[in-house]
């Protein structure tokens, strides 16, 4: 579990393309819902289910949170608990208000539907809602998966609207991809239709319940959800966009396209971050109270590269898992080299790593296949 408090005694930047991220555990899942509580019946078990009729027996059989649990179970892969949190509503301040509930688990994930925007006026209080929800994200260690009902083309519009920001009166608002709302994915499904289907919940689900971080978050296939038949233009807009669809691409239903603000920025990415960063942060803070058989870490050379080789173990377990590439590397200060303003504060900076972190290959161009007779 994280925590947060941690940052005070050992710090972990992990950057990517000039961007820190931080990490906790990354594959634990949340739903966030309205939903009332049964009459005589209260939350338990500190939100925690373990299974969608624990769900029905709280919320009932007719609630969003257990149609979200269902899918949550249903997938041939998922994490053995799904937590529950009710948000009084599903404004921003609400849901974060939700997702930094002290009595719950340090969820990582959170899931939930929220509503298609129908004019301008609703366009920008949802641009800035989902921009509200990736601040908390980016400062707490989390990512949210919202899902909206795209049941027309109209409403497809408003998601590329979202994005890449819209003109109205005279007036244009930044969308998703230019302010950088890289901690939340979008899924946009035909809720209409398919009203019990949640696609952001499946796929988060399926992911979580092996290893988030390892590959890539697209190409999957869901259990218990309903592809949408879109066009090749349509699924070219969502390509081209960035957001999240599930459909049929010769009679295989796959999810595409796991990113999050745009079209090059993959949750998986976002995710394998995320484990460096809480792994070294977990290992050194663990270092500091058992090195030299439990007398603590000498500020010296052989310190530095004891600190050193767990940063090392950390990255080397991170290549076995396929989160970076081969040729990591990790340097370290000489205690000689160390500010005397550091040393006086029994501080230790300038401990260097560097990765090359690996992704998957989703689109396949160019195969030339000569013939010859």
């Amino acid at each position: 579990m994280a925590d947060k408090k941690m940052e005070l005694i050992v710090k972990v930047n992990v950057s990517r393309t000039g961007a820190a991220v931080a990490a906790t555990s990354v594959n634990t899942v949340g739903i966030l819902v309205t939903d009332s509580v049964l009459t005589g019946k209260s939350e338990h078990n500190d939100y925690r289910y373990s299974g969608e009729d624990e769900v029905k027996e709280v919320f009932g059989d007719e609630s969003e949170a257990y149609e979200m649990a269902k899918r949550f179970f249903a997938q041939d892969t998922h994490p053995s608990a799904i937590y529950v949190k009710k948000a009084d509503s599903k404004s921003s301040d609400d849901l974060i208000e939700a997702m930094g509930a002290a009595k719950l688990v340090d969820v990582f994930h959170w899931c939930v539907v929220l509503p298609t925007p129908s004019d301008d006026t609703t366009k920008i209080a949802m641009l800035s809602t989902l921009k509200e929800l990736n601040s908390f994200a980016s400062t707490d260690f989390k990512m949210v998966h919202a899902e909206f009902d795209v049941g027309s083309s109209e409403e497809e519009d408003i998601l590329v609207d979202l994005y890449q920001g819209f003109t109205s009166n005279s007036v244009t608002y930044s969308g998703l991809t230019a302010s950088a709302t890289r901690r939340v994915a979008i899924y946009a499904h035909d809720m209409t239709i398919y009203d019990k289907d949640h696609i952001g919940v499946s796929v988060t689900s399926d992911r979580c319940g092996v290893d988030p971080a390892r590959g890539t978050w697209a190409h999957k296939e869901l259990t218990g959800d309903s592809p949408d038949a879109l066009t090749k233009g349509q699924l070219q807009k969502a390509i081209e966009t960035g957001y999240n669809v599930y459909t049929d691409i010769a009679k295989s239903s796959r999810l595409f396209l796991g990113t999050t603000c745009g079209p090059t920025d993959f949750i998986d990415t976002i995710v394998k971050a995320d484990w460096i960063k809480f792994r070294v942060q977990e290992a050194v803070f663990k270092l500091l109270q058992t090195g030299n058989e439990g007398y603590g870490i000498d500020l010296d050379d052989n310190g530095i590269a004891a600190i050193g080789a767990e940063v090392t173990d950390v990255l080397t377990t991170a290549f076995k898992n396929h989160y970076v590439m081969d040729g990591y590397t990790v340097t370290l200060p000489l205690f000689a080299d160390l500010p005397a303003a550091d040393k006086a504060k029994r501080k230790l900076s300038g401990i260097r790593g560097r990765v090359k972190l690996m992704d998957s290959v989703h689109t396949v161009l160019d195969i030339d296949i000569t013939a010859e007779f």
